[in-house]
């Protein structure tokens, strides 16, 4: 009895625990409560778009008009997480909360409360494989760890927690599809959550493939049991191809269901369900054919030729109708846009070669690392059977998210679904090493292991030397947006606004949110044109090259840094503007515009003259 109400005490508890470590983090002087703003870029864009949709716009319409001006901002994002955030705000605003405030809160609030969501969910996960106990391990380990930390904190109105949390669900389901061949429900849920994670974000294949890669080498290695996970792979598969129907159905406007777009869900996705669907089903059936007519020890080699055919056929399929279906969101080229995403963290690689690279790989990744080390000789020591069959699908998932991960640091929030389930297994195993010893020196290691992997891992890294320091915004944004609502009221918003210009491309989010400006540039790569003319601005030699773009794009500001480094587009390439505004000698077609005294040693900002007052 009192086992059980422990048992239904603890969810209560650790909710309150996380509750109160992101509530403790946000409060700090650099936390999106304390500072009372968005903790990145992509936070603000979420909520214009969000905001577009609650003020009437329409449903499939992906282009957020107050960027990108004058003709808008397209961006690639679908609509689960804005439906996440639209809810609760939609509520709040019937309840009497000013629509604003509604809005913002829940942008603030949806990536937390995703974030544990997605840690309960990990502990369901964990129980596939491991006891009820040990399990729990896996909740604080994605709790703490800090990648999904920080993409979980409140301030982020972020898709990448989702994808998480649709990881872990495709993965828990899985475990329990390859450990019970009878539990077709559990296989059909496997490929749905893995659907939804890829109408969130095209990055979530990288669970959903290497899943269904080990349900192919379980039908190839598989005794008796061997046509019966491929049938499991065959759900998984028919699961994953009906969710991305309906993803379809009610995300792409119907003019488009026939149009490949890699970097969102599209037909490129429904034909890559259908293809993994052929894939299992024909070598299924010509299994089940070829059955009686080889012997025993030739059905290996049998099943490797037979599904090693389906697979070319479908791969080769791909190919042909969907060229590059493989590189998925990373399949743009621009080379502006390349260098302007390339000098975002997340999109950078661990550098292994560098001791800060092994920093930063212990200090973000944490001890979840040190489990794709041990789940090889957890696959040895499990003998044959269905738990020996979960470890081969976990391994699996774990391997290619930490080489993506590796690559590209976004993507260790995929790695975090199946490192965090490991890590109870992990636990496990140390509890198992530990158990002939007395129980103080039994708790005492295993305390050790969790601090070990949650904490000591993640600040050794931090202690490392030659770790590079986070290097803050040459111009604080709160300042920019400061001196804009100097100039114009933010209570004058609409949707004929001004258009400013600013240096930094991560700049025109948060000032198209917050005053009554609409800006030009942002990092999404769908929006080349509009970077193509912001680079073309802060680069050109000639002035009249410089007033031709700005005329075009109905620019009646500039802003720009004046701090070392300045913003982004300079950095990248400079050019006769930077160095004529920088010595205060402003071409004859900009005007400077007076702003507050305490932000003029750091910004400054210009007047686009019109035509009319331009001299001649």
């Amino acid at each position: 009895m009192n086992r059980t109400f422990a048992g239904r005490l603890l969810p209560f508890l650790f909710i309150l625990a996380a509750l109160a470590l992101h509530l403790r983090l946000a409060g700090g002087p650099d936390g999106a409560i304390g500072a009372h703003r968005l903790l990145d870029t992509d936070s603000y864009t979420r909520l214009l778009r969000v905001e577009q949709l609650w003020q009437g716009g329409g449903w499939w319409d992906n282009t957020v008009t107050r960027m990108g001006a004058p003709e808008g901002m397209p961006l690639h994002w679908t609509r689960p997480l804005d439906l996440l955030i639209l809810g609760p705000a939609m509520v709040a605003a019937a309840l009497g909360v000013p629509q604003p405030q509604a809005l913002w809160w829940s942008g603030m609030l949806i990536c937390p409360v995703l974030h544990i969501i997605a840690c309960l969910l990990a502990v369901w996960a964990a129980r596939a494989l491991w006891s009820r106990e040990v399990s729990w391990f896996a909740g604080i380990m994605l709790l703490a760890q800090p990648i999904v930390l920080a993409y979980g904190a409140v301030g982020r109105a972020d898709h990448h927690v989702l994808i998480l949390l649709c990881a872990v669900v495709l993965l828990g389901a899985a475990l329990r599809a390859a450990m019970s061949v009878e539990r077709h429900g559990m296989a059909l849920l496997a490929g749905a959550a893995g659907a939804l994670g890829v109408w969130v974000g095209p990055e979530a294949l990288l669970v959903v493939v290497p899943i269904l890669a080990a349900f192919g080498l379980l039908f190839v290695a598989g005794r008796d049991e061997g046509a019966a996970l491929a049938a499991q792979g065959l759900r998984i598969a028919i699961g994953f191809t009906g969710g991305i129907a309906l993803a379809l159905a009610v995300d792409v406007e119907p003019a488009r269901w026939l149009t490949a777009e890699h970097d969102r869900v599209s037909i490129v996705h429904l034909g890559l369900g259908l293809a993994m669907t052929f894939v299992f089903a024909g070598s299924l059936l010509l299994d089940r054919l070829l059955v009686r007519r080889t012997s025993e020890k030739r059905r290996v080699w049998r099943r490797i030729v037979v599904g090693a055919l389906f697979s070319v056929v479908a791969l080769a399929a791909l190919a042909l109708a969907f060229p590059g279906f493989e590189k998925a969101s990373l399949s743009f080229t621009d080379p502006d846009m390349q260098a302007v995403i390339g000098r975002i963290k997340e999109m950078q690689p661990f550098d292994l070669r560098q001791v800060v690279g092994w920093s930063d790989l212990l200090s973000q990744v944490g001890g979840i690392a040190l489990t794709v080390l041990w789940l090889p000789f957890a696959l040895v020591g499990k003998g044959e059977g269905p738990a020996r069959r979960a470890i081969v699908v976990l391994l699996a998932t774990a391997l290619m998210t930490l080489v993506a991960g590796l690559e590209f640091r976004r993507f260790i929030v995929e790695f975090a679904a199946a490192g965090t389930v490991a890590s109870a297994g992990l636990l496990a195993a140390a509890g198992r090493v530990l158990a002939g010893l007395r129980w103080l020196p039994r708790i005492a290691g295993l305390a050790l292991v969790t601090l070990g992997m949650a904490l000591i891992v993640p600040l050794a890294g931090l202690a490392l030397p030659g770790r590079e320091q986070v290097r803050r915004e040459a111009c604080d944004l709160s300042q920019l947006v400061a001196a804009l609502n100097g100039v114009r009221s933010p209570e004058l918003q609409g949707p004929d606004d001004p258009i400013v210009l600013s240096d930094d491309i991560n700049a025109g989010p948060r000032i198209a949110y917050e005053t009554a400006f609409r800006t030009v540039a942002g990092p999404y790569h769908r929006g080349s044109a509009s970077l193509h003319d912001a680079l073309a601005v802060f680069s050109a030699t000639d002035p009249q090259a410089v007033l031709t773009v700005l005329r075009r794009r109905d620019v009646d500001y500039i802003a720009v840094c004046l701090v070392a480094g300045g913003g982004i587009l300079r950095r990248l390439d400079p050019g006769y503007l930077n160095g004529h505004l920088l010595a205060a000698n402003a071409p004859e077609f900009l005007e400077f515009v007076p702003i507050q005294s305490n932000l003029v040693q750091s910004l400054a900002l210009f007047r686009v003259r019109p035509a009319i007052e331009t001299p001649r």
